[in-house]
Parts: C-alpha cells; structure tokens; sequence
C-alpha cells in the first residue's frame, strides 16, 4: 500500500476571531466526491477551519484518470450568528460564494458570487452563465460557499533534500473578513449632563452628538452613532469612554463602553440608505 502523505491542506482564516482562525466550519463531500475519494484512496480530515486531504502521492493521477471534475464540498457555517459577524458579498439566500483555486503559481483561492440556479433535476436545461446548479437538500437549504478542488491542486511541494525530508501539502488560505456596522450607543436614563460625547482612546473611531429617541418599548432614549461603520470582533481592541463637560472642564461618565456582538441588530435609513446598525443598551 502506498505511503500516506498530507497532498492539501484549506484553511479558512477570520479576522473576527482574535486568533485569526475560522470557527464551526463544516466541509461536506458533494455529488460523487466521496465516491472518487474512495477510489483514489484519500482520506479528509477537519477542524472546523481547516480540511486536510491525505492520501498517496499519486491521487491527482488517479483522480484525473477518473474524472477531470473538480472535487465538491458545501461548506456550511454550524454558529448561527456566522452570518451576522461575516463581511458576505452574496444576497442570500439566491447567492452562495464559488471558491476555486486560481491559475496563478503558486495558486491561490478565488472567490465568485453566484447566483443559484434551480433547474429541473436531470439537467434537461442548460446552466445559465454566473449560476451555480443546486438540488435536493442543498437546494433548499444552500451552503454558504461551494468548495471546488481540481484534481491538480492535490500536489504537494516536493522536497528540498537541504532542507525537508518530506513533501509539504499544497497550501490554500480563503480569508473572510468581519462584517461592518454602525455602532449605535442606547443610553437609557437620566443623563443629564451637557455636552455628551464618546470617545476612542486611540483617536481613531469617531461619533456623532446624542439624538433623542424612543426605543422598541417607548422609553426614551439618548442614541450616539459612530461616524462609521465599525468591524464587529470577537475581542474588540477598541476603547471606547462616554464622557461629558461640566463647567468646561472634561468628565469621564463610562471608563469603558462596552462593544456589541452579533446580537441586537436593526435596520435603519442613514443619510437615505438602509444601513445595518448594532445596538449597544447602556442603563444608568
């Protein structure tokens, strides 16, 4: 039997996270992927950011002996806020992501939006341009992206005799980026104090002054905006002081504002355009 070898290893990298690293991904074999899996003997392996293919150093061979077809995976997000904290190009749920390697040496991932495409089972009809076929299950629910391997991209680097002793996996990095808001400051109470502000410690986040508003319930409230979208993260490096003047002289109110999550979210006109915007309740 032929000596096991890691061909390929995808990563997907967040900069959400404060490591850098996707969370929950799950890569699912699709159409008759598994089957040419089998058949070339290659095994997968994932972590959630990652999905590792392993196998003998000839499985591109046999995999385009086979088939010339890419290998397919849905690549679903299993954390239901993934969407809300996800910078997504795609208008969902009509769109998904087409991710491909690209035919640059060395090559790296390219990203397409497609638009899905329902057509009859069977394939009686032609796939329209910028369209993505879907059926069954995944037509109804669709992935967030489409994961597509030519059977090429499964070779890894042969060795430097100087250096390694081993070939190293061919290497793909995606890396999605955190979704942008308006980050909108609900003070709740009294706050009577003159000339309300909220301010970045490291001068690099701007807010508009207070507007007096009515929440969800009919409380009132006192609403500051930032100037603009802000990127949501998992640990914010931002801080951020709600201070005032009294008499002139400067007053801190909150030493640190807390930074939203990817909860609270509503939709809101700005300057004449619907734009998403992120709550944040500060009660007194």
């Amino acid at each position: 039997m032929s000596r096991t070898l890691a061909l390929l290893r995808f990563e997907v990298a967040h900069r959400y996270f404060a490591d850098g690293r996707a969370r929950g991904l799950r890569f699912e074999a699709a159409g008759d992927t598994a089957r040419r899996m089998r058949r070339a003997d290659l095994l997968e392996r994932q972590d959630g950011a990652s999905l590792w293919l392993l196998g003998p150093a000839d499985a591109a061979e046999t995999l385009a002996a086979d088939s010339p077809e890419p290998l397919t995976w849905w690549v679903r997000a299993t954390d239901p806020d993934f969407p809300i904290y996800t910078d997504d190009p795609a208008r969902r749920p009509e769109e998904l992501l087409l991710v491909e390697p690209s035919p640059t040496d060395p090559p790296q991932p390219q990203v397409r939006v497609m638009k899905i495409w329902r057509g009859p089972a069977g394939g009686a009809s032609p796939v329209p341009d910028g369209h993505y076929p879907l059926s069954g299950e995944a037509a109804w629910r669709p992935p967030f992206a489409v994961l597509r391997l030519p059977p090429s991209a499964l070779q890894p680097t042969l060795p430097d005799q100087a250096n390694q002793a081993h070939p190293s996996p061919a290497h793909l990095r995606w890396a999605l980026a955190p979704r942008h808001l308006v980050w909108k400051y609900c003070l709740f109470g009294d706050w009577s104090e003159e000339a309300l502000d909220i301010v970045d410690a490291g001068g690099q986040v701007r807010f508009e002054g207070p507007v007096v508003e009515r929440g969800a319930d009919g409380r009132p409230l006192l609403a500051l905006r930032s100037s603009a979208p802000l990127a949501l993260a998992e640990r914010s490096d931002t801080r951020l002081q709600l201070r005032c003047r009294q008499s002139g002289v400067p007053k801190v109110l909150v030493k640190r504002l807390p930074v939203p999550g990817p909860q609270h979210l509503a939709r809101e006109e700005i300057d004449g355009a619907a734009t998403l915007v992120s709550e944040i309740h500060v009660h007194r």
